[in-house]
């Protein structure tokens, strides 16, 4: 065979080789982009461990199922939770459908408390999922509220006529244990709570979860700015007068038990509460109430209600004494 024909037919075969489709490497690459073992979850649904601390969703569904059985992990850990990360979520599964309120924890005197509005702790159960960031590594997280509170009996207390109501966790087990550590850097302190309200005028945020927004793997709440609008007033309600602060603008549903914090006020930023010092040196308070309602008239003028934070204050002296 002469030369020129031998290197003719290696040149051919590069060309075969060269167009030939990669094959297996190539469809290993598909599967691993699926990314399904990531995205199932299974491990976080089963069982009671799973009941105790599983993750938390997207509140978005593609289907007829519960966002929250199909948890997700965020690969967006914070080492310092913000403001937006510090509210929780009450998730409440009804026969026609699944009700949403916010809230937020208070860490005093050694015990943890979930502060929320009456009216939203009304439709809770003890299958109600508890839904909040955990600062370590951002994920989204879920307890049952049910496996955080006494058995066989009601885990709210309510305080008079105000749309408040306030839930004592407990950390007998080593499970409860757990999630409370977990908890404790988005919690505030007593110190955190206002004595008495700023000025009309002042500047605020409420920080809660309207309309569901803010539920999902990477879970933070929504931030909606506004104003105090009052002094504190006095106004009626299913339960008789009740202490309330109003405020602008009017947020949708699901904020109820939000927390309405100082807009310029710096936040705590070490993922610790403050232990109750009783310190006499002034210093600003972020949290100056909780919104529950929105008040409207025939002309489509609308306002925020609060509850003043005083009050919630005062609650939780009287529960932990």
């Amino acid at each position: 065979m002469s030369c020129q024909r031998i290197i003719a037919i290696v040149a051919l075969v590069g060309v075969v080789v060269f167009l030939s489709p990669p094959g297996t490497a190539q469809d290993k690459g598909s599967k691993a982009n699926t990314g399904s073992k990531a995205n199932t979850g299974n491990k976080a649904d089963a069982g009671e461990k799973a009941d105790a601390g599983g993750r938390a969703n997207a509140g978005e569904e593609a289907d007829d199922s519960d966002p929250i059985d199909k948890p997700q992990t965020s690969s967006h850990a914070v080492a310092t939770p913000r403001r937006w990360h510090r509210p929780i979520a009450l998730q409440t599964k009804l026969d026609k459908d699944t009700r949403l309120a916010s809230g937020f924890l208070v860490y005093a005197s050694g015990e943890m408390f979930v502060v929320t509005a009456k009216h939203a702790a009304d439709e809770t159960k003890r299958d109600t999922r508890l839904l909040f960031r955990r600062a370590s590594d951002g994920d989204a997280r879920w307890v049952s509220l049910g496996k955080m509170v006494q058995p066989n009996r009601d885990p709210w207390r309510t305080f008079g006529p105000s749309d408040l109501a306030i839930a004592r966790l407990q950390r007998d087990e080593p499970q409860q244990q757990t999630v409370i550590k977990e908890m404790m850097p988005i919690a505030w302190s007593m110190d955190d709570l206002a004595r008495s309200p700023p000025v009309p005028g002042t500047a605020i945020e409420t920080v809660g979860f309207p309309m569901g927004l803010g539920i999902g793997p990477n879970f933070a709440a929504i931030v909606v700015p506004g104003y105090l609008t009052s002094t504190e007033q006095s106004t009626d309600s299913d339960w008789g007068p009740q202490p309330t602060l109003y405020g602008t603008p009017d947020v949708a549903s699901g904020a109820s038990g939000a927390p309405v914090l100082l807009r310029d006020t710096p936040m705590p930023l070490d993922g610790v509460p403050a232990a109750d010092s009783g310190s006499k040196k002034p210093r600003k308070r972020p949290i100056i109430g909780m919104h529950f309602a929105v008040q409207a008239d025939q002309t489509g003028g609308k306002l925020s209600k609060w509850v003043p934070a005083r009050l919630i204050h005062e609650a939780i002296t009287t529960m932990t004494k």
